[in-house]
């Protein structure tokens, strides 16, 4: 019986991106290819760490953006569109060395696990965000995306 992603933590996802990483075939189902997924995730990881490239207005991100982040968190889901990019993020090309992409992945996750809670930056739409409100969303949006790879 597989897990939903709200019962998993940041260890869980890394142990899973090593599966991928090793795993002898790697397609994915969506628009994107591995290496956008995990680029995408890094930068989203990485982003919280050292601060967003574009934030929506204050007053979006402590109503409206801020009820969408609880929302989410409630409802242990994201549901968000799997090939939208971060705003202000440089783009992805989809080439690139997908495997690479997933270590690199996995060395945010392992900086984010152990960064200071005071270290996280605001969301760029969801506002002011703990540590583990944060782990929760990182956790929910790497297992969104990785239901687009097969490995």
């Amino acid at each position: 019986m597989s897990q939903s992603p709200s019962q998993h933590n940041v260890d869980e996802a890394i142990a899973r991106l090593r599966e991928i990483a090793e795993a002898p075939d790697i397609q994915t189902t969506g628009t994107w290819s591995l290496h956008q997924i995990m680029e995408h995730c890094r930068q989203s990881v990485e982003y919280s760490l050292d601060g967003f490239p574009k934030l929506r207005p204050a007053l979006l991100r402590r109503t409206i953006g801020g009820w969408i982040g609880r929302r989410f968190l409630r409802r242990e889901r994201l549901g968000h569109k799997t090939s939208a990019a971060i705003p202000g993020a440089p783009e992805v090309s989809r080439d690139g060395d997908g495997r690479r992409s997933v270590s690199g992945l996995i060395a945010a996750l392992e900086r984010f696990a152990a960064a200071e809670p005071a270290a996280v930056k605001p969301h760029f739409i969801f506002g002011d965000l703990s540590k583990d409100e944060y782990e929760r969303l990182h956790v929910l949006h790497v297992f969104e995306h990785l239901t687009e790879v097969c490995a």
